[in-house]
């Protein structure tokens, strides 16, 4: 078996030493996150360090930046200059603060309104999907979308079963507008 210190790896041995599968191996060179790979004369792939310390950096990377990001920087630090590799470092911190920072402010918006005190309802409070939409700021199918996921679920009036959003129901969209828009991603509701 290769260990990290020998000159030439097979495709098993950079898949076990970088703690993924035999397919990554071969999807992260055939994307260009590993330098090209020399070939025996059977056709059988030689690896190296190189391409090994490039497995476990996409690796590590992937955990914070996410693999798309993950791959950029990769192939960046085999072309570019180490500038433009920093560049895309920076780049990459830059938007997780941001993702970071929406994020929180979206938890700290849905708990103010969340904190709303829902007094006093008339039946005359309620509002339609159009009326929420625009109140929101959203498309009327988004509002159905998140009824039929059973994220906000409003009143049914009869005779045709209009929607109508009862104020603590406009406040449920509220949140989960806010948190949307944040990048959270919110499962549905289970039977």
């Amino acid at each position: 078996m290769a260990t990290l210190k020998s000159s030439a790896m097979r495709t098993v041995d950079v898949a076990r030493h970088a703690g993924c599968s035999v397919q990554q191996v071969r999807n992260l060179e055939r994307d260009g996150v590993l330098p090209p790979v020399a070939r025996t004369p059977a056709g059988y792939r030689i690896y190296g360090e190189v391409h090994l310390r490039s497995a476990l950096a996409y690796g590590a990377l992937a955990v914070g930046t996410g693999p798309v990001e993950a791959k950029r920087i990769v192939r960046a630090a085999h072309r570019r200059p180490a500038s433009a590799v920093l560049a895309l470092f920076d780049a990459a911190h830059a938007r997780l603060d941001r993702e970071r920072t929406d994020l929180r402010l979206a938890g700290e918006a849905a708990e103010a309104i969340s904190a709303e005190p829902v007094e006093d309802v008339r039946p005359s409070d309620s509002m339609s999907v159009l009326e929420l939409a625009v109140a929101l700021g959203v498309r009327a199918s988004t509002l159905r979308h998140w009824d039929a996921e059973g994220l906000v679920v409003p009143d049914r009036v009869p005779p045709r079963g209009r929607r109508r959003y009862s104020p603590a129901q406009a406040r449920d969209a509220r949140i989960v507008h806010q948190l949307r828009g944040a990048g959270y991603r919110i499962a549905p509701c289970g039977p």
